[in-house]
C-alpha cells in the first residue's frame, strides 16, 4: 500500500488579501463571521445552473476520489491558472476538496434554479467565482480535528485510490460470499428478517441478489479499478475503458449506454434522487441531527446519485457510494422493512461474526480458533506456547453524526457506549444493555494473565474504528476511561483495535505453519511503533503491508479473494 502525505485544502485566505462584494472592498476581517462567508457562498452561486454545477462539482469530487492527493493538487493548481484565479497562484493546497464540493453541492441544491454555466470556453468569469465559492467553502471547514477528518472519517483512504481500490474490491466479494452462501446455511430463526429484506429489496429494484452485485462491481470496475489498470498498462484498448477525469464523458451514466433494462440503470434509478427530491430530502429532520458544516452530508450517503433526468445521472460521492452498498447495505434492507431495528441488526451481528469466526480458521486453521460457548467468553480465542490473542467481535460503529459533527464530543460519547458502557443506566447508552467492549475485554483477560503467556486483548471490528493511540488522541479519552472504569487488566496489557479489513489483507502474508505467532508479533511491533503510526495513517493493514514486502502472498488467499470469479459469478 502507498503512502501519502495529508494534504491540506487552500482556502480563501490563502490567496486574498481582501473580499469584493458587490463591486465594494472589504477586509479579510469580514470573513471571521461564519454567517459573512455563507452569505458571499450565496451571492456567488445565485445565477449558476443548477444542474450543471451540482454535475461539475461532482465530477471533480470524482477527480479527488481516484487520485491521489498530490495529483488532485496538481490539477487544482493547474485550474487557477488557466482562469486566473490569481496573479501569483500557490504552489502547494487542494482546491478541490471533498468536503467543500460536498458543502457546494448542498448549497446548489437549496438554491433557486439558475442559468449561467460554469464550464466552456465563455465561462471564465463564472469558473473564477465558483473556485472563490469553493474557497469560501473551505473557510468554513472545521479544522479542530485533523485526526478525526483524514484517518477516521475518510478509511478507506479516498485520497490513495490503490489502497481504497483493494479494499473495496475484498469487501464487494466479503458481502456477496455473506449474502450469497453464508445466509444460506444459516437457521431460518437467524435470517428471516435479512432475508425479508432482500426479497423486498428485489422486488423494489427489480434485480435479484446476482443482479444487484453485479451492478455495483460494474461501478466499481469503471471508476475505481480501470483507471488504476491503465496506470499500470499501456494497451491502447484499455486506454478507451474506465474513468477518465481528461474525459468528463466517462463519468456521466447515461441510458443511451445501457439501456431500459440494464442491471445498473436499475440499481441507479433506486439509488438516486432528482433536483426536486433533494430540495426535500435535504430538509427532512432527523434522531441525531448535524449542526455546521456538514449538516446535510448524510443526505448524499442515503443518496449518493444525482438523476439529472430520466436518461441521465451521475454519482455525487463514490465513499458514501461504495460505503452504503457494503457495510451499509443493512439500511438498505432495513429501510424496506417493518421489523425492529434491533432484529434485523441482531441478525446482521450474528451474520457478520459467523463470517469473522470462517475467516479466522481459514487464516489461522480450525484447529487453532477457539470459540468458547460459555456465558461471559470471548468470541475467539487464538493461543499458542507464546499469545494468547483474546479477541471480541462487532458490528457496532460510530452514528454518522459523530464523524460529521464539527468537534468530537459526539465522537467521544460515542467510544464511551461503544467501550465502556455501563448499561442501561448509563446516560450515554442511548438504550444499550450491554456492558462496553473493553469492559469485557478487561473480564476475559482475567481468566488468561496467570498462563505466563503474553496476553493480548484486540476489539475487532466490521469498519475502521481508528487505533487505540489514534482515538486517546482525544483528551486521552481511553486512558481515562480506563482509569475511571477501574478496568485494570486493560491498563497492564493495552487493548488493540483492529477490522475485517485488517484481518483480510493479513491473511495474504500469513504462513500457516505459525500464523498466530507472526500476527502476535506484528501487534507488539505495531503497538511499540507509537511515535510512527501516523507515518502508517494509524492502520494497521499499512504497518503490515510495510513488514511484508519481501513475503509472497499466502496461496489460499487469492482462492478465495480472486476477483475474475467473482466477476465469473456474477456474470450472466
Amino acid at each position: 500500500m502507498t503512502q501519502t502525505k495529508v494534504k491540506t485544502y487552500l482556502s480563501y485566505k490563502n490567496l486574498f488579501s481582501e473580499v469584493l462584494k458587490n463591486g465594494i472592498v472589504l477586509p479579510l476581517s469580514y470573513l471571521e463571521d461564519d454567517s459573512n462567508i455563507k452569505s458571499l457562498i450565496e451571492d456567488i452561486i445565485k445565477e449558476f445552473d443548477n444542474y450543471e454545477s451540482i454535475s461539475y462539482s461532482s465530477f471533480l469530487n470524482a477527480i479527488v476520489q481516484t487520485n491521489h492527493a498530490e495529483k488532485s493538487e496538481e490539477i487544482g493548481l493547474d485550474e487557477i491558472g488557466k482562469i486566473n484565479l490569481v496573479k501569483n497562484p500557490p504552489n502547494s493546497g487542494i482546491i478541490f476538496h471533498r468536503d467543500n464540493l460536498l458543502f457546494l453541492i448542498a448549497e446548489l441544491i437549496k438554491k433557486n434554479e439558475g442559468k449561467e454555466k460554469i464550464t466552456g470556453q465563455k465561462s471564465f468569469e463564472n469558473a473564477r467565482e465558483y473556485c472563490k465559492s469553493l474557497l469560501l467553502a473551505s473557510q468554513l471547514i472545521p479544522d479542530s480535528s485533523l485526526e478525526k477528518d483524514h484517518f477516521i472519517k475518510t478509511y478507506p483512504y479516498y485520497y490513495i485510490p490503490k489502497t481504497a481500490a483493494n479494499i473495496y474490491e475484498l469487501r464487494l466479494q466479503r458481502y456477496w460470499y455473506i449474502y450469497n452462501e453464508l445466509l444460506e446455511k444459516t437457521e431460518d430463526d437467524k435470517k428471516k428478517h435479512i432475508k425479508s429484506g432482500l426479497q423486498l429489496l428485489e422486488e423494489k429494484t427489480g434485480l435479484s441478489l446476482q443482479e444487484y452485485f453485479h451492478a455495483i462491481a460494474t461501478l466499481y470496475y469503471w471508476y475505481l479499478k480501470m483507471p488504476l489498470l491503465k496506470e499500470k498498462y499501456a494497451d491502447e484498448q484499455l486506454q478507451k475503458l474506465g474513468f477518465d477525469f481528461k474525459n468528463i464523458d466517462t463519468f456521466y451514466i447515461r441510458k443511451q449506454n445501457f439501456g431500459d433494462d440494464h442491471d445498473l440503470l436499475k440499481l441507479i434509478n433506486h439509488l438516486s434522487v432528482d433536483l426536486a427530491g433533494f430540495k426535500e430530502k435535504i430538509k427532512e429532520g432527523r434522531r441525531d441531527g448535524i449542526e455546521g458544516f456538514y449538516k446535510n452530508f448524510q443526505t448524499f450517503f442515503d443518496y449518493p446519485v444525482f438523476k439529472i433526468d430520466d436518461n441521465n445521472f451521475c454519482i455525487i460521492d463514490f465513499k458514501f457510494l461504495f460505503d452504503g452498498l457494503c457495510a451499509g447495505f443493512l439500511w438498505h434492507l432495513n429501510a424496506l422493512i417493518t421489523t425492529n431495528l434491533q432484529s434485523i441488526r441482531e441478525q446482521y451481528g450474528y451474520l457478520l461474526e459467523s463470517y469473522f469466526i470462517e475467516l479466522l480458521r481459514k487464516i489461522f486453521g480450525n484447529e487453532n480458533v477457539q470459540k468458547p460457548e460459555e456465558n461471559g467468553s470471548p468470541d475467539a480465542v487464538l493461543e499458542t506456547d507464546e499469545y494468547v490473542i483474546i479477541i471480541e467481535f462487532t458490528t457496532e460503529y460510530y452514528r454518522f453524526s459523530s464523524l460529521y459533527n464539527d468537534g468530537t464530543e459526539f465522537l467521544k460519547d460515542d467510544l464511551h457506549r461503544l467501550l465502556f458502557n455501563k448499561g442501561i443506566k448509563d446516560e450515554k447508552s442511548r438504550g444499550k444493555k450491554e456492558s462496553g467492549k473493553f469492559f469485557k475485554l478487561n473480564s476475559y483477560v482475567e481468566n488468561y494473565k496467570k498462563n505466563g503467556k503474553k496476553n493480548i486483548p484486540v476489539l475487532v471490528t466490521e469498519n475502521y474504528l481508528g487505533d487505540f493511540d489514534l482515538l486517546n488522541r482525544f483528551d486521552s479519552c481511553l486512558n481515562q476511561e480506563i482509569k475511571a472504569g477501574n478496568l485494570e487488566n486493560l491498563k497492564i496489557y493495552k487493548p488493540v483495535i483492529l477490522n475485517i479489513d485488517d484481518f483480510e489483507l493479513f491473511w495474504q502474508v500469513a504462513d500457516r505453519k505459525k500464523s498466530i505467532n507472526q500476527l502476535g508479533q506484528y501487534i507488539e511491533d505495531w503497538e511499540e511503533n507509537i511515535e510512527n503510526k501516523g507515518h502508517y495513517h494509524f492502520n494497521f493493514s499499512f504497518f503490515v503491508s510495510g513488514k511484508s514486502k519481501d513475503l509472497e502472498v499466502n496461496e489460499e488467499f487469492p482462492t478465495f479473494f480472486s476477483f475474475q470469479s467473482f466477476i465469473e459469478n456474477l456474470g450472466k
